[in-house]
């Protein structure tokens, strides 16, 4: 399927701006909860034990929150699509599980549930629901 038609079906038109600019307030407080999330996971402790894939992960989550602000204000998706692809084959040469972005994706969703209760967190879950749900395929060899 062309990368065309894989971003026409991710769609950041129904988020409100004042949901993504909170979002972007509460960024600390929602990368801090995946980072918890990574300690906190079955599966995931060859990367909570690694010092260095830690470090990755940190870097990893930080920048794909801000990467997802950027592209859901400006109405980029099929830029947030290729960054999401580099960084699976990016995690994945460095020995990071398959599934490790579409946990990354749940922890954002988590995250701003939890943190955007004066908003609408409902828009940007259901955005994130359907990267996390592409990225699970493409853990599995599917296409997106």
């Amino acid at each position: 399927m062309p990368m065309e038609a894989v971003a026409e079906k991710i769609s950041f038109s129904a988020i409100a701006p004042q949901d993504i600019a909170e979002f972007h307030r509460q960024r600390d407080k929602i990368h801090a909860a995946v980072i918890d999330r990574i300690h906190n996971t079955p599966g995931m402790e060859a990367i909570a034990g690694d010092e260095e894939k830690m470090r990755i992960a940190h870097e990893s989550v930080k920048i794909l929150i801000e990467n997802f602000h950027a592209t859901v204000k400006y109405q980029l998706p099929g830029a947030l699509l290729d960054y999401l692809d580099w960084l699976r084959r990016y995690l994945r040469s460095r020995d990071f599980p398959a599934a490790f972005v579409a946990s990354i994706l749940t922890s954002m969703r988590n995250g701003a549930h939890a943190f955007l209760d004066e908003y609408n967190s409902d828009d940007l879950g259901a955005v994130l629901m359907e990267l996390r749900r592409r990225e699970e395929r493409m853990a599995e060899g599917g296409a997106a």
